[in-house]
């Protein structure tokens, strides 16, 4: 944004009366802002995956219709790639898309951390590392800003579970938030200058996010300049929000308006606040306005071609015994529903309606194909038995297994990696008839894989949007590398995530394990996984050789030492030897090489490579290993970097990754120094009350809630049970209502029924019905 447009943002706001600023700081409706005479209209649209942009009933969990837009890989497909320039024309081609379609900002990149395997919407960021996440978000960022749209980084921050997650406190300790939580939304800030953010519904250490004004002062810090935005409906309390430093509320809402005016004119909240806040929305508006993006948006062609890039390079490759891919011969038996109804998007806010989709089996049309199991993932007798019939018939058969809507979406959280019974009883029966068999993985986040030992082969596609079956189809058959690694790590089964994260929490979670998170602990506990973070294969091989160090600068060269052209994502750790030590990422670079080609890497070792937060970034005195590796594990070589500094003291039970499984919340508070607030779930309830808690009161509301639930098929229970009363608002349902509703749950019938508006309460009904 220029320095003109910030003046004529503030000239226009010299314009406007009280009423008309306090309008800016809430949506003219679900999508759109209020916007001044004279300006262009400002429309914001999902997602994460491409433009869910929706003409008629608005919703935000891609319920009802949205335009036809290109499907893109899901973000972590895209992590998956390892690869900044493709993300940087991924951005372009989104960018692209709201351009055709007049949308002004697009709601992406998801940059959460993926702090457990069961997370439900892991699928829709990035990775569980966070310098990954970081690069490859900023590049994706960087790519939307060329064409002229908003994109609007979220969500800010520890939104790390979908269960209650309008209502869980998220207590983290300092050097977690610093090192893990916080690092991405840093580094996309200091990296590109976002011009939106987007706090999330939780609340951070006992503040609910949109009313936390150290995590929005820093920030601000950080360099951030742009507007924060509320997640649809978080506001717990709308003048303290604005107070704390929110600027916008999304979606719109009248009532807010006439709350913020009451509130200056009652003295709690001052005219100038407003003005800040409202400037800041007025900023993107007439930036939107003065460099308004048309006749900028790429080929739609070329968008498509970057959408299969993507798919293509995030597919991983985990398996190839005897040389099993790519397939060399005719005779294939594609089995599995999936096969021709492909699970190639997640569900929820970021869900697109394709302007078109491919299947595995139409690219593969000489292949036999036997379904094998259903969508859902259930099989019986007679297709098992079709199954192994047609595979008996082939040299090589593929299975094409997912883990549908109903086992991973936005609004729950998954409570196992298994997949559905039906595919793993057809694959373990056809690895008993056959011992050339391909598992092909459609799904968002890890799956347990029991069978993985008797396959040949397995390839994870995760979710790859509307040209991820050719993608898929190219790299069977070999027509290009297999070049994604893993950006998280595969997990063998429910008992090797640590106890606490198995568990729901609706009113606090408390972050036990720091910063052993993710590989952080996986591998510094040295547990028997399945996969890696950073694994991959290739189709060809590749050496390390001739490693060198002058001072800080490590060097080395990387050769293909195969006999076809290939891709190897080089990977730099720093672990540091010390109690409380964990190995991170600081480099990956991505390189391709022809047969017996050979690329030279350098690196210089930086500070912020060496520092770790203990009470502020400081640097620990001792020993550090510089690792070189294909992935966290398979290290090429080790470099030791001395360094001077301090040496804090650390938490006995925090001393090694090997205590994570023991700790306990008290060893936990001892690290964090932080009290819990506990949820009040008690008469008086307040407006988080939720049907849990209600739920919890008697026999009366459980029966509600199951005509609610056999009414609404489509909502999910956990976004169901701990949704808290407020949320109504956004819904349009009045505070009159919600606080005669609030009366009613509290026991104060005679009172309720007297202001109750029940013909917005029949509204409400029939529209989400």
């Amino acid at each position: 944004m220029t320095e003109k447009q910030k003046q004529a943002a503030k000239q226009l706001l010299a314009t406007l009366s009280l009423h008309e600023k306090c309008q800016l700081l809430s949506g003219k409706d679900y999508w759109h802002l209020h916007v001044p005479q004279g300006q262009d209209a400002y429309m914001i649209s999902d997602g994460p995956s491409g433009l869910r942009k929706q003409l008629g009933k608005a919703d935000y969990f891609g319920i009802h219709e949205s335009v036809k837009s290109i499907c893109y890989p899901a973000p972590v497909t895209c992590a998956s790639t390892f690869d900044r320039s493709l993300l940087f024309q991924l951005g372009e081609a989104m960018a692209s898309d709201c351009i055709d379609h007049d949308v002004a900002m697009l709601l992406t990149p998801g940059i959460n951390h993926k702090r457990s395997p069961l997370g439900g919407r892991n699928f829709e960021y990035y990775s569980e590392d966070p310098y990954v996440t970081g690069q490859l978000a900023s590049a994706l960022v960087q790519g939307i800003l060329s064409r002229k749209i908003a994109p609007c980084v979220k969500h800010f921050a520890c939104n790390n579970q979908e269960y209650a997650r309008m209502l869980s406190d998220s207590i983290v300790d300092d050097r977690a938030l610093a090192e893990i939580y916080l690092k991405p939304f840093r580094t996309v800030i200091e990296h590109t200058d976002p011009p939106a953010v987007m706090t999330a519904y939780n609340k951070l250490n006992g503040m609910y996010c949109t009313e936390n004004k150290a995590l929005m002062d820093l920030g601000r810090s950080w360099g951030f300049d742009g507007m924060y935005i509320s997640d649809w409906g978080s506001l717990n309390d709308t003048a303290a929000s604005f107070r704390a430093g929110l600027d916008l509320e999304m979606p719109g809402n009248e009532e807010t308006v006439r709350d913020m005016e009451e509130a200056v004119q009652s003295g709690r909240c001052s005219e100038e606040v407003i003005d800040q806040r409202a400037l800041k929305v007025l900023e993107l508006i007439v930036h939107h306005t003065q460099d308004h993006p048309k006749y900028r948006a790429i080929p739609l062609e070329k968008r498509k071609k970057i959408a299969q890039e993507a798919a293509q390079c995030g597919i991983v490759l985990l398996k190839n015994e005897n040389g099993i891919l790519p397939l060399k011969n005719s005779r294939i038996t594609l089995i599995g529903s999936f096969a021709r109804h492909p699970r190639f998007q997640g569900t929820g806010s970021s869900k697109v309606n394709p302007v078109e989709i491919d299947c595995l089996a139409d690219q593969l049309d000489h292949a036999y194909y036997a379904r094998g199991f259903d969508e859902h993932g259930h099989t019986n007798e007679v297709l098992l038995k079709e199954a192994l019939a047609l595979a008996k018939k082939s040299e090589t058969v593929v299975i094409c297994a997912a883990l549908p809507d109903e086992y991973e979406s936005e609004g729950f959280d998954r409570t196992t990696l298994d997949l559905p019974q039906g595919i793993d009883t057809v694959i373990e029966a056809v690895t008993r008839i056959h011992s050339r068999v391909v598992v092909v993985m459609e799904c968002g986040a890890p799956a347990a894989m029991p069978w993985q030992e008797k396959v040949s082969g397995i390839v994870y596609a995760y979710l790859g949007g509307s040209y991820g079956q050719k993608a898929l189809a190219n790299v069977l058959l070999g027509q290009c590398d297999a070049q994604g690694r893993l950006a998280e790590t595969l997990v063998r089964n429910d008992e090797q995530i640590p106890w606490f994260l198995r568990q729901k929490e609706r009113k606090t979670s408390c972050y036990l394990e720091s910063v052993y998170t993710g590989y952080k602990y996986w591998n510094e506990a040295d547990v028997d996984i399945a996969y890696p973070f950073g694994y991959g294969l290739s189709y060809t091989t590749f050496a390390y050789h001739d490693f060198k160090q002058e001072h800080n600068t490590i060097s080395f060269q990387v050769t293909n030492t195969g006999n076809r052209p290939g891709v190897e994502i080089v990977q730099i750790y720093a672990k540091r030897l010390l109690p409380f030590g964990v190995q991170k990422l600081i480099e990956f670079k991505k390189l391709e090489c022809a047969p017996q080609e050979t690329a030279a890497v350098t690196y210089e070792i930086k500070a912020e490579d060496l520092t770790e937060y203990f009470d502020g970034w400081i640097m620990r005195k001792g020993d550090v290993l510089i690792q070189v590796g294909s992935s966290s594990r398979t290290i090429h070589h080790e470099y030791i970097i001395h360094t001077d500094g301090i040496l804090p003291d650390v938490p006995k039970a925090y001393e090694k990754a090997e205590n994570v499984p023991g700790l306990t919340q008290e060893e936990f508070l001892t690290l964090c120094q932080r009290e819990i607030t506990v949820h009040n779930t008690k008469r008086p309830y307040d407006h988080n009350v939720c049907m849990q808690d209600l739920m919890d009161t008697g026999l009366l509301w459980r029966l509600i809630v199951k005509k609610i639930q056999k009414e609404n098929p489509h909502l999910p229970a956990d976004l169901l049970f701990c949704a808290p009363l407020r949320i109504l608002k956004m819904n349009g349902i009045s505070k009159k209502t919600r606080d005669a509703l609030l009366d009613l749950v509290n026991g104060h019938w005679i009172k309720a029924l007297k202001t109750i508006d029940f013909k917005e309460i029949r509204q409400f009904i029939q529209e989400n019905t």
